[in-house]
């Protein structure tokens, strides 16, 4: 699964991807590394296709409660099921950056979108 961090900084968006999970077991054995992505059509792709996919997915999805427990992301009514990992199987997947086929809507950051 991608490993990708997006800071907005006010408009001086930041993007970064890394190497596995961030858990304990991985961390405390092994060395992971994070690195800045300064390719301006690999940081389009990566925010608003890879990012976007993820967040708008509605049926692999789980979102971390407070406590620590995880449940399924709330669907608007009418929202259409859409699951990110069937989308990077289709025309998606590891397309050259011109050849991306973007989200019809991207509801990213906020369910209000």
């Amino acid at each position: 699964h991608s490993r990708i961090f997006y800071f907005a900084n006010g408009g001086d968006e930041e993007l970064y991807i890394g190497s596995a999970d961030w858990m304990a077991r991985n961390l405390d054995r092994r060395v992971e590394v994070v690195v800045p992505v300064l390719n301006p059509q690999l940081k389009t792709y990566l925010k608003d296709t890879v990012l976007a996919a993820y967040l708008r997915d509605n049926v692999k999805a789980r979102v971390m409660n407070c406590d620590g427990g995880y449940e399924r992301p709330a669907m608007e009514p009418g929202e259409e099921l859409f699951n990110s990992q069937l989308f990077f199987e289709g025309p998606n997947s590891s397309p050259a950056v011109g050849n991306v086929h973007p989200l019809k809507s991207t509801r990213l950051w906020s369910k209000n979108n």
